[in-house]
């Protein structure tokens, strides 16, 4: 009876690798998008496919499946071996192009493959387009064969700059007649792949004619006699050319924009700006010049309020221009807001004499 039940037991222990196994091949397709910080990449593999099974036959007819390249040169859908082997080095290496949305920049990243040999164990992995079938631990050949292909951060940090890279790899899978050594293609796998990098150590509002971030402007006030005005009147109107760029090529959606001049001064217009008589800090009417400043978007014209966020909407519909930036490698795309510095017309006896200044802190927060 304990021989017996012990017989019993193990029939029931080895049944389920008996049963059949019969999945056929079919076409795959996948959407990845990543967001990612082009100064936080951590050497960490991104997945396109893992382990995923390109079929599996109980009569071993997938057991030669491999992965192929529509080309072996041009990258535009993956370049790598076109034809299946029995033996390839693993991981296998896909050169493919990425191309940025908005620059139309172009660059050839490197992508990884293996593929493994189902109910084999985790050690055994192959070349992408290897062939070879393995008598597995198990004691049988294995039944099918599953796909890995990721990128890499180390691969993705060889973009040059933030913004939306975009690529559609295409393989074929395709299986090896045992008997008459003919190559056979049994489907078809295809990813669009986009990066969204943004490079938000290099977000930066850039004044191109001083090439820096924090230019020194004449308010270019002038003096009209006038006979009826003893000392005649002044006013002024003073243009700075400035782009914003958000890290991310102007693919943001919004950006935000404060302007302040740090003061809080009772009874000034909120969308006045103020310089001060140097060597006096008052506030008095005579020791100050108010402006205004106005920010030109897309075609339109916004007049600033005094320490209030403006939103710029549509960014990446906008227009745009190229600029070199100091500690990005290849030009990059920002969003042209020039600013002029408008000074009402004022009664010159009305200031006091001397040189005026201040300053205008400004705070850009782009959105997606």
């Amino acid at each position: 009876m304990k021989l017996k039940y012990m017989g019993l037991l193990n029939v029931i222990l080895f049944s389920p690798l008996t049963q059949a196994v019969n999945i056929d091949p079919v076409d795959q397709h996948v959407a990845v998008i990543l967001d990612l910080n082009k100064g936080n990449l951590h050497r960490k593999k991104h997945f396109i496919w893992h382990e995923l099974s390109g079929g599996e036959h109980d009569q071993y007819l997938y057991r030669t499946t491999h992965w192929v390249c529509l080309n072996r040169s041009y990258t535009i859908y993956g370049a790598c071996s076109t034809t299946g082997t029995f033996q390839s080095p693993a991981p296998s290496v896909i050169k493919l192009i990425f191309t940025e949305k908005r620059t139309r920049k172009k660059i050839d990243l490197n992508l990884y493959a293996y593929n493994r040999p189902t109910y084999c164990g985790q050690n055994l992995i192959l070349g992408m387009n290897s062939t070879a079938n393995h008598w597995c631990d198990e004691g049988f050949y294995s039944k099918g064969k599953a796909l890995t292909l990721w990128i890499t951060d180390d691969e993705i940090a060889k973009l040059p700059i933030g913004g939306i890279w975009q690529a559609n790899l295409k393989l074929l899978q395709a299986i090896e007649d045992i008997v008459s050594g003919e190559f056979r293609n049994v489907a078809s796998w295809s990813a669009d792949i986009t990066l969204n990098l943004h490079d938000i150590n290099n977000i930066t509002i850039w004044f191109p004619q001083f090439k820096t971030s924090t230019p020194r402007v004449d308010l270019q006030l002038h003096t009209l006699p006038t006979p009826a005005t003893p000392g005649g009147t002044m006013s002024g109107k003073a243009l700075l050319d400035m782009c914003l760029y958000d890290g991310f090529n102007a693919n943001s959606s919004s950006y935000q924009v404060t302007l302040s001049d740090g003061q809080n001064i009772s009874g000034r217009d909120s969308q006045d700006f103020s310089v001060f008589r140097d060597g006096l800090p008052d506030a008095a009417r005579r020791k100050r010049v108010d402006y205004r400043i106005q920010l030109s978007y897309n075609g339109q014209l916004h007049t600033l309020e005094n320490n209030q966020t403006l939103t710029l909407s549509g960014i990446n519909q906008a227009m745009i221009r190229p600029v070199k930036l100091p500690k990005i490698p290849q030009a990059v795309m920002c969003v042209p807001t020039p600013l002029t510095f408008i000074t009402p017309t004022f009664n010159q006896m009305d200031k006091e004499s001397g040189s005026y200044s201040g300053q205008v802190r400004m705070v850009f927060t782009p959105s997606l």
